[in-house]
């Protein structure tokens, strides 16, 4: 009836209204959606969080709080997202999680393209960040980095198919950090360098000695050379330390960037060189 409609239309909760991103997301956080989303063709690994705008308060405010921390640990090793579901906003992307259920937030991971999300214990059960970084270390790509423990490794591993220069990490752990991966990740998606990455875990002392490392960790750039000992020749060296001299994330893109640009002033010299004979 008339009267039986007028009731249901009063008694259906009122949406709320949408909300911006920085309500939901805080700065570290990029924003995600219909628009832009992470594919195959992504230079970086993506933890993605979806987040309901018409959940509570509370949980709105807790999944700030938890992406804010999260993201603060995993800058060094990956891209931390955020797509606002619920309402008009961003449907054909929020339809990835409405086949995990009901619930404010959901967390995944997204590597060349595919995802993975976190199989926590349902809301209102919260994650704790802990729980999440280690879920996105481990699903960060280790196929991207070859192990290379002797000198008879490295042109095999790191210099085949037409690939000219590799960067090695040398260090005393066995685990190799998710910043490195990320790097070498990334790296992998630039099909013009062809620049393959390694690793020498445990102070091998075999790779050690072929690389003259004095102290770990330690990084090098080598380039393939027949007539050298071992098929290679070490370009370029950046060794760890403390604070600034840290290797980090930004300190080795910086590096990587500047022997490539050595490179090129080199090849530019030797061209004019040979234009004057």
């Amino acid at each position: 009836t008339r009267e039986n409609t007028g009731r249901a239309q009063r008694e259906r909760p009122t949406p709320k209204p949408e909300v911006n991103f920085g309500d939901v997301f805080p700065a570290s956080v990029k924003k995600l959606g219909d628009g832009h989303f992470p594919d195959n063709k992504s230079k970086h690994v993506w933890l993605v969080a979806y987040v309901d705008q018409q959940g509570s308060a509370g949980s709105v405010n807790f999944a700030k709080e938890l992406l804010s921390e999260i993201s603060l640990k995993l800058e060094q090793s990956m891209k931390v997202g955020g797509v606002i579901c619920g309402g008009d906003k961003n449907k054909r992307t929020c339809a990835r999680v409405k086949q995990k259920g009901r619930g404010p937030l959901f967390i995944s991971v997204v590597v060349d393209g595919q995802e993975v999300f976190f199989e926590g214990k349902p809301w209102p059960s919260k994650p704790k960040p802990k729980e999440l970084y280690d879920f996105a270390v481990q699903n960060m790509p280790s196929d991207v980095v070859k192990d290379v423990n002797r000198a008879s490794d490295v042109v095999p591993k790191l210099l085949g198919g037409g690939r000219r220069r590799a960067v090695v990490l040398l260090t005393d752990k066995f685990d190799v950090s998710s910043m490195y991966l990320g790097l070498a990740y990334k790296h992998s998606k630039d099909a013009g360098r062809k620049l393959s990455f390694g690793v020498s875990r445990g102070s091998s002392l075999e790779i050690g000695r072929c690389m003259k490392a004095k102290k770990y960790p330690l990084v090098v750039m080598i380039e393939k050379d027949e007539g050298a000992e071992h098929g290679f020749k070490i370009v370029a060296r950046a060794e760890g330390g403390k604070g600034a001299e840290r290797l980090s994330r930004s300190r080795l893109e910086d590096w990587i960037e500047r022997q490539y640009a050595n490179a090129k002033e080199s090849c530019k010299s030797k061209s004019k060189k040979r234009r004057k004979r």
